[in-house]
């Protein structure tokens, strides 16, 4: 089992207080995915009456295509507000566990780390793992959804022409599991450079007098530059990654 499946794993035991409103977020994702499949259909339906020049049909389709725009809108509304719901319940759930750890944590743990680096830790690491999960989370539910309806509706247009796309799916998991592993790598870099930043930032705010008095304004200034152009870099890798993976 691999880490970010157990990482997963982990994350879905938080949710069980949340089983309610995660069932809002399938139902609001499953009719933004019925109005998707529903689009494909409308298209054939709509070319079908111009080439048959049936005027009585067309009249039909200004009011479908406004029940289908608002019930999206519904739908995605439901899904991304719901969603947005559990990603911040888990935040604050986790943000507890964390803090309520680091106050147990021996004297030795805050002698070996920088206050910078243990302030980052909760504050935003804690942040950027729900983020990134209720992301996926939210990606897998609406577009797998979306994917299956579009796949069945496919299948019952041309079962031969689906069999054709299955023939690619092994090359787009691999391509996609290769690109997961990459974006944990560069998401544990973002959050030690985050963590060089509040560093740099605590350090400067705790000793200013002491920057005061040797003029180190300009060496903070480029300590502080350095880490956030790093911190810069690493974000725009995920980017990069992410987008690639889309």
């Amino acid at each position: 089992m691999n880490q970010d499946f157990k990482v997963y794993l982990r994350l879905i035991a938080y949710l069980k207080p949340y089983w309610g409103v995660a069932l809002l977020v399938l139902i609001g994702f499953g009719i933004n995915s019925a109005t998707e499949v529903s689009v494909a259909k409308l298209i054939k339906f709509i070319i079908d009456a111009i080439q048959s020049g049936s005027r009585s049909d067309l009249d039909w389709f200004p009011l479908l295509i406004i029940l289908l725009v608002f019930f999206r809108g519904l739908g995605l509304f439901m899904g991304g507000y719901y969603t947005a719901v559990i990603s911040r319940s888990l935040v604050f759930s986790i943000r507890q566990e964390v803090y309520a750890k680091l106050l147990r944590l021996p004297a030795q743990y805050y002698l070996d780390n920088s206050s910078g680096h243990i302030t980052a830790k909760i504050m935003y690491n804690v942040e950027q793992l729900t983020a990134a999960s209720s992301e996926s989370l939210r990606v897998i539910v609406r577009d797998g959804m979306i994917t299956l309806g579009l796949l069945g509706y496919l299948f019952y247009t041309n079962w031969r022409l689906t069999l054709c796309v299955f023939v690619f799916l092994p090359v787009i998991g691999v391509l996609v599991r290769k690109a997961s592993k990459r974006m944990r790598k560069l998401s544990l870099q973002v959050q030690d450079t985050m963590g060089d930043v509040n560093h740099v930032v605590q350090e400067s705010i705790n000793g200013n007098a002491v920057v005061k008095t040797f003029a180190g304004e300009e060496s903070e200034q480029e300590r502080f530059y350095k880490s956030s152009e790093e911190n810069l870099k690493r974000g725009l890798k995920m980017v990069i990654v992410q987008n690639l993976n889309s």
